[in-house]
């Protein structure tokens, strides 16, 4: 994996932390020299520990974030964010985007272009008879065996888009989207070794969003052709460009022959008449190995794909700006009360370190991160007076606050990107002996991303000050949940939570408790 640079001083710089160490901070022996004042000496560092990239903070005066998250000690996954002061970086898999390469002088040369507009033509026209019927409906003739080879090939490419139409007619999350794209293109083009996906940004530039390998050992830069793919790109073509190693052209060019690329084809992904990216595979060890049906097949994919790779992009943004929104909601209940605000930052924090300590799959580890974002959304409902009411409240006031957990399920239900986190939200205030609510369950009928939730979400109501109670050390607060392991907390959370204060809270967790008297602000 490799940290980016993505704003700052250091910009556009980057950093293989799977060969070093990386080290943050003021001081001139850190590996990232930040001259900045919010920067504290020697501020974090990157490590391998267990096979994972961690970072850790260095007790800085000013914190570090991943992901707009205050945190201690965290467990890397591409894409995320880190902000150290003014400077941003973000983590990014050493075999994707930055091994891709956009290579001026060493082009293939090119051998065959076909228009798109004529593949939409011919998909236009095989939308009916279904292919079956084209099959049943092919007139009789003698045929030598190539040509029957080719005719059961373009047959079986038929069928092949046929289906694909089938499936990319359903709006799919663009990572699902990328993952089934690479696998058709793997299992449909035996020949391929590789694949890579680019798109136009909002910049109007075009960047690789995704890039696979059918060898994970396969190593080596991905490289684009700039003429092949701006071609493709503005006239509207599918490409074909065939052993580059036997061009004349290219003798002088060590990339070449160190690249080994032999055959590309490049299929460009046109909405409403718009180039909005290509797809681009290759084969570095096999001359001669694509054909023109094979060209035809890529170009019919890409002409399927690109409004379905649109509508992904466009579905992906609206889900996250609905998040953002229910954020904007969130900071505003908590403003309601300033004893809660910032709680969600911090059960985020804490359900996010249990969860690493307890290794959950990078899926929980997301649905995880979300749901504590957004837990509390139902309180918009709960009336202002009981949030802030320095009492018990009554039965009545018991049973209203505690509807805040169907409230907030019905608030995020309508929200296809947080349909995971819905039944995580609903069950953060079940109790492992099941005298929770609202339903009642028990062990394991709750969610692990709930359990983990609950015990967060705890720790944070007794560590801090509330209209109702004062708030009580780290170390008081463990062991109130250790009381509890069994009852109401889940005692794998409880232990996980234990070891995650350990790890990054160990000076809170053994500071000596406050003696200040009962009633004390």
């Amino acid at each position: 994996m490799k940290l980016v640079c993505t704003r700052g001083a250091t910009k556009s710089q980057e950093w293989n932390v799977d060969e070093v160490e990386v080290s943050i901070g003021r001081d001139p022996l850190c590996t990232v020299v930040l001259d900045d004042p919010k920067v504290s000496r020697i501020h974090c560092e990157i490590k391998r520990a267990d096979g994972q990239h961690v970072l850790v903070d260095r007790n800085s005066t000013n914190g570090t974030y991943v992901n707009a998250i205050k945190v201690s000690r965290h467990e890397l996954r591409a894409g995320d964010v880190i902000l150290v002061g003014n400077t941003e970086f973000k983590t990014v898999p050493t075999d994707t985007l930055d091994e891709v390469r956009w290579e001026d002088e060493a082009n293939p040369s090119i051998t065959l272009t076909i228009p798109i507009e004529s593949m939409v033509r011919k998909l236009e026209e095989f939308q009916s008879p279904k292919p079956e019927q084209v099959a049943a409906q092919a007139p009789p003739a003698r045929r030598d065996a190539a040509s029957t080879v080719i005719r059961t090939k373009l047959l079986t490419h038929l069928q092949i888009v046929y289906e694909l139409s089938r499936t990319l007619s359903r709006i799919m999350a663009i990572e699902e989207l990328y993952k089934f794209l690479s696998q058709t293109l793997f299992g449909v083009f035996a020949d391929v070794e590789r694949i890579c996906i680019v798109l136009r940004s909002e910049d109007g530039n075009y960047h690789p969003v995704m890039v696979r390998s059918r060898d994970k050992e396969l190593s080596g830069e991905f490289t684009i052709s700039n003429a092949i793919f701006e071609q493709a790109v503005q006239n509207s073509v599918g490409i074909l460009a065939l052993d580059a190693l036997r061009d004349t052209r290219f003798r002088k060019y060590e990339s070449i022959a160190s690249l080994n690329i032999r055959s590309v084809m490049c299929a460009p992904l046109i909405v409403k008449s718009e180039a909005i990216g290509a797809l681009y595979v290759d084969n570095r060890t096999r001359e001669n190995c694509f054909a023109e049906e094979d060209l035809e097949l890529l170009t019919s994919i890409a002409a399927q794909a690109a409004t379905a790779v649109q509508n992904a992009r466009l579905f992906d943004n609206l889900q996250r700006a609905y998040h953002q929104i229910i954020l904007s909601l969130i900071n505003a209940i908590e403003a309601k009360d300033p004893y809660t605000y910032g709680h969600h930052k911090r059960v985020c924090e804490y359900a996010v370190g249990i969860g690493q300590e307890m290794h959950l799959s990078p899926e929980s580890m997301d649905c995880l991160h979300r749901a504590a974002e957004l837990h509390d959304i139902g309180k918009i409902g709960v009336q202002e007076r009981l949030i802030q009411k320095p009492g018990s409240l009554t039965e009545s006031e018991v049973i209203s606050f505690q509807a805040h957990v169907l409230t907030g399920e019905k608030i995020l239900s309508p929200v296809d990107y947080l349909q995971d986190i819905v039944p995580v939200v609903r069950q953060h205030h079940e109790h492992f002996n099941g005298k929770g609510y609202p339903d009642g369950l028990s062990g394991d009928q709750i969610l692990i991303e709930a359990r983990v939730l609950a015990v967060a979400d705890s720790f944070d109501a007794m560590t801090t000050q509330r209209t109702y109670n004062r708030p009580v050390g780290f170390g008081e607060a463990l062991r109130r949940c250790r009381e509890k392991a069994g009852s109401q907390f889940d005692p794998q959370v409880v232990e996980a939570l234990d070891l995650y204060l350990n790890h990054c809270h160990f000076e809170k967790l053994h500071e000596p408790e406050s003696e200040e008297p009962p009633g004390s602000p």
